[in-house]
């Protein structure tokens, strides 16, 4: 799959951002990266990411709010809402440190709260989720 080339003046937007942080050491900036798009170097970043990235940074620098930053490597709406359904009909709504606990294992201990899900993590515990409800449903009596 094949995806866009990000251009020379998006990449000048990004390090002039950077530039602008106060005490922002390499360190940092990778850690800033990772948690926005999943990436640790910018280098593999797609433009839409590149474009979630500098704005992001915008938001730290208060120029931007943070709901109108796009994080195109988060969990989405949709997902959000299956893995509840998924929640709600398995009957896991009750003891939430059931999700929490399933959460933490899928992610390998990295978070137990489902809005800090990267997509690719999301797919991971909504696979799982099915796969325990079909597990279930087969062993239930008929």
């Amino acid at each position: 799959m094949a995806t866009a080339r990000r251009s020379d003046l998006q990449n000048k937007r990004y390090w002039a951002l950077v530039n602008r942080l106060p005490h922002l050491d390499d360190f940092g900036r990778r850690q800033i990266t990772m948690q926005v798009t999943g990436h640790v170097s910018t280098k593999d970043l797609s433009v839409s990411e590149m474009n979630g990235l500098c704005q992001y940074i915008e938001y730290l620098l208060g120029e931007r709010r943070i709901e109108d930053v796009e994080f195109p490597n988060r969990i989405s709406h949709g997902q959000v809402s299956e893995i509840s359904r998924l929640e709600k009909d398995m009957g896991w709504v009750e003891n939430p440190a059931r999700l929490e606990g399933f959460l933490l294992r899928q992610t390998g201990g990295r978070t137990k709260v489902l809005s800090d899900l990267t997509r690719i993590e999301a797919q991971k515990v909504l696979n799982g989720l099915k796969f325990i409800q079909r597990r279930e449903k087969q062993e239930q009596p008929a």
